[in-house]
């Protein structure tokens, strides 16, 4: 019995991996969520498309990067 579930761990382990790509018609899967809204209790809808997310996210990252990139510039 334990060579069984050694061997059936074996093969799980040995099974390739799916690719974590989403789907192009996946990006169009809209996407809604509530969100605070400063100086209010009441939450806000937003809603989107898992590409615009995913863009959005893309150029938030882009954006972090060139602003620690720059550092203060000297002055002469």
């Amino acid at each position: 019995m334990l060579i069984s579930l050694i061997f059936a761990a074996a093969v799980a382990s040995a099974a390739p991996a799916q690719a974590t790509a989403p789907a192009p018609a996946d990006d169009n899967k809209l996407v809604c969520r509530y969100e605070a809204n400063l100086g209010t209790r009441l939450p806000v809808k937003t809603c989107k498309t898992k590409g615009q997310i995913a863009r959005e996210a893309q150029e938030a990252r882009d954006l972090t990067r060139t602003m620690q990139n720059s550092g203060p510039e000297k002055s002469q």
